[in-house]
């Protein structure tokens, strides 16, 4: 038996959620995170871990998010189609900063580069990429009535050989948020004289993914 190689269009993780996001920096959230491919979280035994471990795991993912409170774990398992569904819901304190009358905010919630790869001076081997995979991020953030829309961030694109970034952010008519944000990252194998460019990839995307925007307060 032969185990199946997947494309890297086939190595998904989707993640999307409504966010509810009051004046005082804390928010409420029902997030849906969906796996396929080698990124499918099925084989992970994580519907038979207690409910206790379930919420550590969130936590633990989302360590960046002080106060963080998981209310609720769900999953489904679709094995047949290699697909699985985490439906979580949320909240914390203190996530988006005030200052003044105005609220800071990272728009990208639930899905931030947390690795960054080492420095080297002298690299002696080629940076190899064994799996390709692709995420995709859309979360639409409701603001709590007396917030508005000071400052966004512009739509950023990456193209590089080693993957590529996309994120942006728009205010609705209902002045409602929507962020969306798609990393693409290429298997391959590349010269060891490319690993600074690699690395700096990865530190561009971390500090895309920690930029913030800012809202008024008028309360």
């Amino acid at each position: 038996m032969h185990t199946k190689i997947y494309n890297t269009e086939e190595n998904l993780l989707n993640t999307s959620a409504k966010i509810q996001l009051n004046a005082d920096g804390s928010f409420n959230a029902d997030v849906v995170v969906k796996s396929y491919g080698t990124q499918y979280r099925g084989a992970l035994g994580l519907e038979e871990a207690t409910e206790k471990n379930q919420k550590l795991r969130f936590k633990d993912n989302w360590d960046y998010i002080n106060d963080l409170d998981i209310t609720s774990v769900a999953y489904t398992n679709n094995k047949r189609d290699i697909e699985f569904t985490e439906n979580v819901s949320v909240s914390a304190r203190n996530y988006a900063s005030k200052t003044g009358k105005r609220l800071l905010l990272k728009p990208n919630v639930f899905n931030k580069l947390a690795h960054v790869p080492p420095r080297y001076t002298n690299r002696t081997m080629p940076v190899q990429i064994d799996r390709g995979f692709i995420d995709t991020d859309t979360y639409q953030i409701n603001l709590e009535n007396g917030l508005e829309v000071e400052a966004l961030q512009k739509d950023v694109a990456l193209e590089t050989k080693f993957g590529s970034y996309y994120s942006s952010i728009k205010e609705e008519e209902d002045g409602s948020l929507t962020y969306t944000r798609k990393l693409t990252y290429n298997k391959g194998i590349y010269p060891k004289e490319d690993y600074h460019a690699y690395r700096d990839f990865w530190i561009a995307i971390s500090k895309l993914d920690n930029a913030k925007i800012a809202l008024l307060i008028n309360i």
